[in-house]
């Protein structure tokens, strides 16, 4: 019988990723060594950094080819750090997120970045985090998926992010946030003036129904535009109804899952990112079968 050429090349192919595999996982455990052994990190930040659940998707985004950006959320007492009482004071200035941008520079396919500088900036002319809640608003987001979107843009120019002139920002109250729910009390202390932003053009992304658990994918079938993987804690919640109109095919999925490397293989991203609570830092570099990992900022 004359041999399937399809299927040759497609085990071809699967060989030559096996063996990118192997190297590129071996290069990155040596970096990580080196890193670990000459880099002059705090006790803590090495403790982080010996747990690679990283590496995985960086590992990943390189032998599929993909960009893979890294953005760090702020607290809301970073941001707001004026409001904290006096006798709190933080214990050192070179915390795990001040250290990483440095650390981290020149890694081939990472992209880290902190947006504490412009939210810090937003914040001095209107509000970018909920009073009753620990999140940033939809304002916050939005300033978040600008950021985001310029570096996806400089990699892929056809992506054009939306400017605000293309909503409608309306401002209303709403139900109390999670320190509201830590009284028991979202139902009385309500968020005042939250912003909503409402576009002002039509939607071309549409819902994949049937995932389980917090997954969604969304797809606007557009073949100019990239397609990406997003892991993400309870921040990213508020960046998906902006980040999915940008996106062939998006798949949002929970950080604090396992690892899913049927995912990326599946998906085969352009643009992998991992959006992530400075308080959840930890999350990012541990390994997704250790006993912990998960985390409980849903």
């Amino acid at each position: 019988p004359m041999l399937d050429e399809e299927r040759q090349e497609k085990a071809r192919e699967y060989a030559r990723t096996n063996r990118r595999l192997f190297f590129v996982g071996l290069g990155l455990a040596v970096a990580f060594l080196l890193v670990l052994l000459l880099a002059d990190l705090s006790r803590e930040l090495r403790a982080l950094l010996d747990a690679p659940r990283a590496a995985q998707v960086a590992l990943y985004g390189l032998v599929l080819g993909a960009a893979y950006l890294v953005l760090i959320a702020p607290n809301k007492e970073t941001v707001y750090s004026e409001y904290m009482p006096d006798a709190l004071h933080p214990i050192g200035s070179r915390s795990p997120a001040n250290q990483l941008p440095e650390h981290l520079r020149g890694v081939t396919n990472l992209c880290l970045v902190s947006l504490r500088p412009v939210l810090e900036e937003a914040s001095r002319k209107q509000r970018v985090y909920a009073l009753t809640d620990t999140h940033w608003n939809q304002q916050g987001a939005f300033v978040a998926y600008g950021t985001t979107m310029r570096v996806v843009e400089g990699w892929f120019p056809g992506v054009a992010p939306h400017t605000e002139a293309d909503f409608d920002v309306v401002r209303r109250d709403d139900r109390g946030g999670d320190l509201a729910g830590l009284l028991a009390m979202s139902d009385r202390l309500i968020e005042p003036s939250a912003p909503a932003f409402l576009p002002r053009f039509a939607s071309l992304a549409r819902q994949i129904p049937g995932h389980g658990g917090d997954d969604q994918e969304w797809r606007t079938e557009s073949p100019d535009l990239p397609s990406a993987v997003v892991f993400h804690d309870s921040f990213g919640n508020a960046l998906i109804p902006f980040l999915k109109e940008h996106f062939r095919r998006i798949w949002f999925h929970n950080v604090a899952e396992a690892f899913d490397e049927a995912l990326m293989e599946d998906v085969r991203p352009e643009v992998v990112m991992t959006i992530l609570a400075e308080r959840n830092l930890r999350v990012l570099c541990t390994p997704s079968s250790a006993p912990g990992s998960r985390t409980s900022d849903r």
